[in-house]
Parts: structure tokens; C-alpha cells; sequence
């Protein structure tokens, strides 16, 4: 947690926060919460809103832990050009504390949105953590996508489709959590007669997003979205938080009260926080950029989400929504009918020779259907999800920071064979088309006949990219490789840094599932990978 300290004399806290682990950035500050924003957030962190936890008489098991860093003076505030060196030292000392511990941070503090997505000193700090483009040590962040500052509830939701996601949530490698509410239904006394703001199934209140960004060649923010609680208005427009409205979560201050309430995409981040670090937990040999993907590959809208904004402006649904909601059982099981690849790997995109820097490699992974079983299955519908998540080097100073090509050191981009589509044929399509990063078809190639969920232009922004589709299991069948491929970035446009011969790694994952219980799929698929194959291709371009 880098936010306002968090106050370890809780009952629910301090089994899971050690006091080597309580630290502050400058070392006259006192590391526990005078605030109380930490210890709220510590609660949810760890175990998600407390009110079902304290229905039931079960022991509730933690996995992970909490590590605190407090970034806030409890007095007056940091200044601006210290943002990003503030959040990155920070990280540094819980890293030093106890440098061999898988962590998500989570930061739910912002400035406000005047970059409307360009990037900033603190954000491209975060990006550059991330990536380990200092230390070679990747990072998971997680980034809470900031609140409305005024006219909470006012004008909803056209005031916060107009608010920008806030600074620095706009960080490229950040996954960035906005706030969406399943609350909606009003109990709590002397609130008689006073309706919701937001409809259930809908984005919170208080949650910014990227729509107005003119820039939108920019990434999708927020990547995803959690509940954050709702608001209430009177006839009046009256607009006030519901305790019941609110997530239940830890609390102290001099009174001795132990619990209290939360809200809004402070609230949203640390649930998905605790998301990652189970998931950390669960596989701790996966990378940040997997854990990242898995969130984002396990996420859905509601169907409110998808009513508000349907599949003629699918872009403004994800610049509100991201991806929608993660689920952790999604995300960290697989069933029988239901078949999750990881495969974690690196590419080099880019190589010098006496004519100068050129597009050098792409990997060709052989998708491992059962090909006999999805035969079988003949017209019986099944759907392929793809996610491809990495990290991007920002471009050193601020040179080029208004200009997408210059501000990310490469770009990754993913494709799968079209049904019809030989090899040949597939390799061609992807050398040729390419390389612009613009959607173009060359002559001779095999028209694509899936329907793609977001197609080609939605899903290559920023990167974290994700679609599916779903169609019948025969058509699955000749779908039968995936290319990872590289697209340019300053890593090529600026032979001064140097930076053209070093490799790019990502995380890949795809996941095929039928809503049938009793094909064997996962079993099928296990067995077709006993013997992994990858086929790494020069581009020569």
C-alpha cells in the first residue's frame, strides 16, 4: 500500500502486517495512518468488504500479506515534481525490506486531469518501474483511476464520461481500476424516498474515465472496473453516501471505532489489489505482466454495461468500463470445459545492420486444440479468448511524449490463423500488414469470417490486449496458430538511445471454453502440450 500509513493496532490488521513492513518515506514521519485512508483501504486489501466475512462463523484464510509505505505527510502535501520519485523510492525500500516477496503495489492517490492521457513525470515514473527499465526488476501496479473533484451525482453519467481518468492512471503499464456499482437498493433509515444515482450493473458515481480524451490513439483506461459503492439523491438532487451504499471494511481512530466505510476507486483498486496478490499467491512464478493479463482475461461487463453502450460504440464502453469486472475464480481456475494457455516468452523486434534499424522477429506459437475433439463437436458453439499483456520502456526525457510512436519503445501485437488461412499465407499477411500498424489487407489474403468481439482497431491500444470470439468448434479447429509480432516504437526511432537490439518479453494467454460440461477439453489440451513447439520468425524489414 503506497498511501496515507495504516494503523497496525487493528485486530484485523496486525496478524498480517508486520512493524518492519510499516514504513514511511521520509524517516521523521510516523508510519501509522493519521488519515485513515490507508487503514480503510489496508481492510479491503486484504480480505474485501468485511460484511460477509462478519455474517459468517468460518476462518478466513490469508495467502498474502500486507506491506505499508506511507507516501503522504500527515501535514500540508508533497510537491508535483516529486510524485514520481516519492511513489519509485518507495517501492525500492519495501523491495529492500524484503526483496524476495512477489508484490502488488497498489496506489490510490491522484492528482487531477489536465493531461486529458498524455503522459507525465509521475506516470512515465511508474511506467519505467514497471518495466525495469533501471533495474531490469518488472513491477504489478495496480492504480486507482481517480474520482469526480465536484458535481458529484450531478449530470450523472454525462459529468464523468467528460472527467479524465486522473493523474497518474494514465500510466501505460499500470493495470487502472475504475468503480462500478452492483448497490442499488436503499435500507438505511431516515433515506425513505431517496433513489440511486448510478442504476446496478453501472459505472460508480464518483469514477472517471477516458472518453473525452482527445488523444484516443492513447490506451484504454481504466482497464478495469470493481465495486466502489453508490451515492443516493432526494428530489431535490440532494446527492449524499449511504453507509449501506458503501463497502464495510477496517477502521481505527481515537473514538475505538474498529470498523468503517469506503468507497469510490480507491476502494475499487484495493479490491482488485487483493485480486492480484491471491492470484500471486497462487502461482508465484508468474510475471507481473501475467498476473496483469489473467485480470484483464478473466474480466466481463454487466449486462447494464453492455445495454448502456452496445456494439456500435463498443469504444465508449471500454474508455468507461475497460474490460469490465475480473473474476477471481475465473482467473485462477481452469474447469473441465474450459482450457487456459500461459505462455510467457520474448521476442527481438528490432536489429541494426549497414542500412540502418528494421522490424527483425516475430514467434509463431502452435495453438494446442485437440483438433479431433472440436471436429466432434462439428457446429456446437465454443469461444476463443486472446490476451496479450507486456510492459513498454517510456521514451527517456519528454521528447515525443505527444506522439504515440515515440512514447513507447515497441509495441506488440497479436493474430490468429483465419479459418482457410495456410501457413504461408498467414506469415505473409502478418509481414506485409504490419508494419504501419494500420489495419490493412493485402491482396491475397484470406478474408477473416470471425466476428471478433472488438477487431483489430480496439484491441491494439496501449499494451494490454485482449478480444474473442466465439463460433462453432469446427471453425476453432483450423484456427490452429497465433503470431506475437512487433510494431514500431523509439526503440527503432531513436538509434541514438541504443536500445534496438534488446528483446521484449510478454505474457500470452489464451483460453477456450463451451458451455457444455461434458467434453474434456482442458484434459485435451493438457495433453497436446506435453511437447511445446514455438517457431521464432525473422521479419527482415
Amino acid at each position: 500500500m503506497l498511501d496515507t500509513g495504516v494503523n497496525r493496532g487493528h485486530r484485523l490488521l496486525e496478524p498480517a502486517v508486520s512493524p518492519e513492513d510499516a514504513q514511511s518515506w521520509k524517516p521523521d514521519w510516523q508510519s501509522d495512518d493519521r488519515q485513515g485512508h490507508g487503514t480503510e483501504l489496508a481492510g479491503l486489501a486484504l480480505f474485501g468488504p468485511l460484511e460477509g466475512i462478519l455474517l459468517d462463523n468460518a476462518t478466513v484464510l490469508l495467502a498474502h500479506r500486507l506491506e505499508s509505505v506511507k507516501i503522504l505527510p500527515d501535514d500540508g502535501a508533497n510537491e508535483p515534481p516529486d510524485y514520481g520519485p516519492i511513489t519509485v523510492g518507495s517501492m525500492a525500500m519495501a523491495e529492500l525490506q524484503a526483496p524476495g516477496r512477489p508484490r502488488t503495489f497498489c496506489l490510490s492517490i491522484t492528482a487531477d486531469d489536465r493531461d486529458q492521457g498524455l503522459p507525465t513525470l509521475w506516470s512515465a515514473a511508474i511506467d519505467q518501474a514497471c518495466a525495469g527499465a533501471e533495474d531490469e526488476r518488472r513491477r504489478l501496479v495496480v492504480v486507482s483511476a481517480g474520482n469526480l473533484r465536484s458535481d458529484l451525482g450531478v449530470n450523472y453519467p454525462d459529468t464523468n464520461h467528460l472527467c479524465s481518468v486522473q493523474n497518474p492512471a494514465q500510466s501505460w503499464n499500470s493495470l487502472t481500476v475504475g468503480a462500478c456499482t452492483l448497490k442499488a437498493w436503499v435500507q438505511e433509515e431516515g433515506l425513505e424516498g431517496w433513489t440511486p444515482v448510478a442504476p446496478k450493473g453501472r459505472l460508480s458515481p464518483a469514477s472517471t474515465t477516458s472518453i473525452a480524451w482527445e488523444a484516443q490513439e492513447w490506451p484504454l483506461k481504466p482497464d478495469v472496473v470493481f465495486e466502489g459503492g453508490n451515492y443516493v439523491k432526494d428530489r431535490s438532487g440532494f446527492v449524499t453516501g449511504p453507509d449501506d451504499l458503501s463497502l464495510l471494511t477496517t477502521r481505527l481512530d481515537e473514538s475505538g471505532a474498529q470498523l468503517g466505510i469506503s468507497r469510490d476507486t480507491s476502494a475499487a483498486a484495493a479490491q482488485v489489489a487483493r485480486i492480484a496478490a491471491t492470484l500471486q499467491a497462487d502461482y508465484p512464478e508468474f510475471w507481473p505482466e501475467t498476473i496483469r493479463g489473467l485480470l484483464v482475461h478473466s474480466a466481463e461487463w454487466t449486462s447494464q454495461m453492455i445495454e448502456e453502450f452496445p456494439r456500435a460504440v463498443r469504444k465508449a464502453r471500454l474508455r468507461c468500463y475497460g474490460w469490465g469486472i475480473p473474476n477471481l475464480a475465473r482467473a485462477r481456475a481452469c474447469a473441465t470445459n474450459i482450457a487456459t494457455l500461459v505462455i510467457e516468452d520474448s521476442l527481438r523486434p528490432f536489429r541494426k545492420d549497414r542500412t540502418g534499424i528494421k522490424t527483425h522477429q516475430m514467434n509463431l506459437h502452435p495453438m494446442p486444440f485437440p483438433p479431433d475433439v472440436l471436429q466432434q463437436l462439428g457446429d456446437e458453439e465454443i469461444t476463443m479468448r486472446v490476451t496479450l499483456s507486456y510492459f513498454i520502456e517510456p521514451s527517456p526525457g519528454r521528447k515525443g511524449w505527444t506522439k504515440r510512436h515515440r512514447y513507447a519503445s515497441h509495441g506488440l501485437r497479436f493474430d490468429v490463423t483465419r479459418p482457410d488461412e495456410d501457413l504461408n499465407q498467414f506469415r505473409t499477411r502478418i509481414t506485409r500488414d504490419v508494419w504501419d500498424d494500420r489495419a490493412k489487407n493485402p491482396g491475397g489474403a484470406v478474408a477473416d469470417s470471425r466476428n471478433w468481439e472488438l477487431g483489430d482497431d480496439l484491441r491494439r491500444k496501449g499494451c494490454l490486449h485482449s478480444d474473442w470470439w466465439t463460433g462453432t468448434a469446427s471453425t476453432l479447429a483450423l484456427c490452429d496458430k497465433i503470431a506475437v509480432f512487433p510494431v514500431t516504437g523509439w526503440w527503432r526511432e531513436r538509434p541514438g538511445q541504443k536500445r534496438y537490439d534488446r528483446d521484449a518479453r510478454y505474457s500470452l494467454l489464451v483460453t477456450i471454453a463451451t458451455t457444455r460440461t461434458d467434453v474434456e477439453l482442458y484434459a485435451a489440451v493438457e495433453q497436446a502440450i506435453s511437447v511445446p513447439t514455438e517457431i521464432a520468425v525473422d521479419i527482415e524489414r
